[in-house]
């Protein structure tokens, strides 16, 4: 079994120190000191990031209170071993923390999240697509019409691609590309799409997300109470939900209104994480899995950007 101690991107004097996490089999042969991980912080298990400063295989507490890393941030070193050195330094002569010191002799793009490839895919079902695109073939949008069919086809095309081969220009490319978790396309795995509408933060919005799914459908809800409620959004499931997997501080609420509805199928899990991969295995072939909460991320997560970022790197890792 291997631990790592981490540092909590959190600037306070009272978490000035590491705090040791469990290396989750899986991640054993990817780790190393000067990684950036998720983590969950506190007693409601909320997601964090957090730095690597050293592994071990000696737990420092009883091995059953020490609690598992979620992933990694970043598949590679953050920084090397010596500038951990050269912060814990600067923390002993300077006069600051831990995370102060690190984030001054952090290379400076790994501040930010890593940049991904960027895509365009559609935000609409492919019935409305195929609609779109009859419409489109009755006009003299023919560049329009080239791009629309190439999506249908491939569900997602490279953003050059699209604004060079395809003879179109960013202006047209704009029209049709997808806002980051909105109903973003992540990944096909054994035959099953993977979509994350994280910014689908309340029922109406949530809505829209279940209704854009041409498959039946594994969606994944829940999250911070805004005080909403949910019967327009469970009666809009109209057979495309084979199965709601619940998550955070309204799942009870959820479920009950759904139960009030008839609508039964539904399972609570305690992560994002498990929702991921429970999805995995009620997913069949040419099925679906939604991330589309109808909640806020704030009892489990800093945003719904951290939620759905979360959510594309752990069905990254199936």
């Amino acid at each position: 079994m291997i631990y790592a101690d981490i540092i909590i991107d959190i600037s306070s004097d009272k978490l000035d120190r590491s705090f040791q996490y469990r290396v989750p089999e899986r991640l054993e042969k990817k780790i190393k000191a000067g990684m950036v991980a998720a983590i969950p912080f506190g007693n409601a298990g909320r997601v964090r990031k957090g730095y690597v400063i050293g592994l071990s295989d000696k737990p420092k507490i009883a091995p059953e209170k020490i609690k598992e890393i979620s992933e990694i941030c970043s598949g590679e070193e953050t920084t090397e071993s010596r500038l951990i050195a050269l912060a814990a330094w600067m923390r002993e002569n300077y006069g600051s923390t831990m995370i102060q010191a690190l984030r001054t002799v952090l290379p400076i793009q790994e501040k930010i999240k890593a940049k991904e490839k960027k895509y365009i895919c559609l935000d609409i079902s492919e019935e409305a697509g195929a609609q779109l695109l009859k419409e489109l073939e009755q006009t003299r949008f023919k560049a329009r019409t080239r791009l629309l069919r190439e999506l249908l086809e491939k569900k997602r095309l490279d953003y050059t691609h699209a604004a060079k081969e395809l003879g179109t220009t960013s202006a047209v490319v704009k029209k049709f590309q997808a806002v980051e978790h909105r109903v973003e396309f992540v990944k096909t795995v054994r035959g099953v799409d993977y979509y994350n509408d994280s910014k689908g933060t309340n029922p109406d919005a949530a809505i829209k997300g279940i209704q854009s799914m041409s498959k039946p459908t594994v969606l994944i809800g829940g999250g911070y109470d805004k005080g909403g409620e949910f019967d327009e959004w469970i009666q809009s499931f109209g057979g495309r939900v084979k199965k709601l997997l619940l998550m955070g501080e309204t799942k009870d609420k959820i479920a009950k209104t759904a139960e009030k509805l008839g609508f039964t199928d539904y399972e609570f899990v305690e992560s994002l994480q498990e929702a991921v991969s429970r999805g995995a295995e009620l997913a069949s072939e040419g099925d679906a899995v939604l991330l589309s909460p109808a909640c806020a991320s704030w009892d489990m997560f800093d945003s719904y950007e951290q939620r759905g970022t979360l959510f594309k790197e752990y069905v990254r890792n199936l």
